[in-house]
């Protein structure tokens, strides 16, 4: 067992760099210790630890030069995610703590050693999103206080989580969505750089040994540094008008939703930006072409949490600039009809009425949408979303020859970003490019 702590001599020295590393030594009855980090930040937290269990007259192992507390091998997944986030959150932003709280119900689903149940499913969402805000569950159904028992039994422990079983288990796990679609790249890297962030702070707490995730390849890099959008996978225009029927076929709430798609789909808005037009940025005449003023882009920081909303200005504009965009009369028509059936809420022309974003909850009436089509599984439309209806906007465009540089400033970006985002479309149109040439030079 060792010495008694009162027996034992520990000394803890100062924070040390060498090259690119920051190491914590310290000595435990003339055995000398180490462990290294990669910025100071991260190292003196874990000295501030050893500190803090000597000064408590903590016992400190002989055989790792731990504290006995830091050896709580049988801690879950679950039980120190939720201690993670209530302990880091403070120092996020408010997006960034949805962003994380987003990312931890995928990754604690895959953390299990049996899947978790369809019926169950938004039950344990629902536990991992009430647990992370709050740091505890009070005052939910009997459904939500099971579904919390059922992740504390399966949760795997931190130290089961082996490099095999992460490449073969967990990561892929965490490439799908709750739904059964593909993540895009974007959202797979935020799920996994939260799962590294996890399993480095553990092992900065001693409850692993090292990070099982340090120096794995991460997969589909390419995709996730380019951006590229896959050409298969965005419907046509007409393919997306009856993925908008769906959505309005399905439960009411999802009629709220049929103006914000169509609008996507006719103007390659944003729907950050749709989310922050206001009834004053529209010019809705009786006949022909309307404007709309885009100015800002408001996203979701997790209406449930009661956290608020990111807003800021147009992307990669000046905080006060704007967009106009021309509203097709259909879309006119559209606008008229959902400003009378769903009246604006705080000025807002698409809000939900207790003044949450539509992105809020509409996860739950897309994949139900998407249901009602067909498009689940290994279909190229099984990751449809509202921000496909920009895709299919500017892919229409594309394949009827408007210029780059004119959908650029169309859309809000750079003929760059259009050029290497949409490089597959481009391609696709190689042989009419050529016939157009040759047609041109006769």
């Amino acid at each position: 067992m060792g010495l008694p702590a009162e027996f034992q001599k520990v000394s803890i020295f100062d924070l040390e760099k060498r090259k690119a590393a920051w190491l914590v030594r310290w000595r435990v009855d003339g055995s000398d210790r180490m462990r290294s980090f990669p910025n100071k930040t991260r190292a003196d937290r874990a000295r501030r630890r050893l500190c803090d269990a000597l000064d408590a007259g903590e016992r400190f192992d002989a055989r790792t030069g731990f504290p006995d507390s830091w050896h709580e091998t049988t801690v879950s997944v679950a039980d120190f995610a939720v201690a993670w986030f209530s302990r880091c959150a403070p120092s996020w932003s408010a997006k960034n703590r949805d962003v994380r709280r987003q990312a931890l119900m995928h990754v604690l689903t895959a953390c299990c050693d049996t899947p978790v149940k369809a019926e169950m499913l938004d039950d344990v969402r629902l536990w991992i999103s009430d647990a992370c805000t709050t740091g505890t569950v009070t005052a939910q159904s009997g459904a939500v206080v099971r579904a919390g028992e059922w992740l504390a039994i399966h949760s795997l422990r931190l130290d089961e989580l082996t490099p095999a079983l992460l490449r073969d288990g967990i990561l892929p796990g965490i490439t799908v969505n709750l739904d059964g679609s593909p993540a895009k790249p974007s959202t797979l890297a935020k799920r996994r750089s939260t799962l590294s962030a996890l399993l480095g702070d553990a092992y900065t707490d001693g409850l692993i040994p090292a990070n099982p995730l340090s120096g794995m390849r991460r997969t589909s890099r390419a995709s996730s540094e380019t951006g590229e959008v896959d050409s298969r996978s965005i419907p046509t225009p007409a393919e997306f008008r009856l993925f908008i029927m769906a959505m309005a076929a399905g439960a009411p709430a999802g009629r709220r939703h049929v103006a914000y798609l169509a609008a996507t789909l006719y103007t390659g808005a944003r729907p950050g930006e749709l989310a922050a037009l206001r009834v004053g940025d529209l010019a809705l005449p009786a006949e022909g072409f309307g404007r709309a003023v885009l100015s800002g882009s408001h996203t979701e920081a997790s209406a449930r949490s009661g956290e608020p909303k990111s807003q800021r200005g147009l992307k990669a504009r000046a905080g006060d600039a704007t967009r106009v965009v021309s509203l097709p009369p259909a879309l006119v028509v559209l606008l008229r009809l959902h400003l009378e059936l769903f009246p604006p809420v705080d000025g807002y022309v698409f809000r939900l009425e207790g003044g949450g974003l539509l992105s809020s909850n509409q996860q739950r009436l897309v994949a139900a949408a998407r249901e009602r089509l067909g498009w689940t599984g290994s279909h190229p439309f099984a990751g449809v979303t509202h921000y496909t209806g920009r895709h299919v906007f500017i892919t229409a465009l594309i394949r009827g020859h408007v210029d780059a540089a004119h959908i650029a400033q169309l859309c809000g970006n750079s003929p760059a970003v259009v050029w290497s985002t949409y490089a597959g479309v481009f391609a696709s149109m190689g042989s009419d490019v050529h016939e157009r040439i040759v047609e041109a030079l006769r």
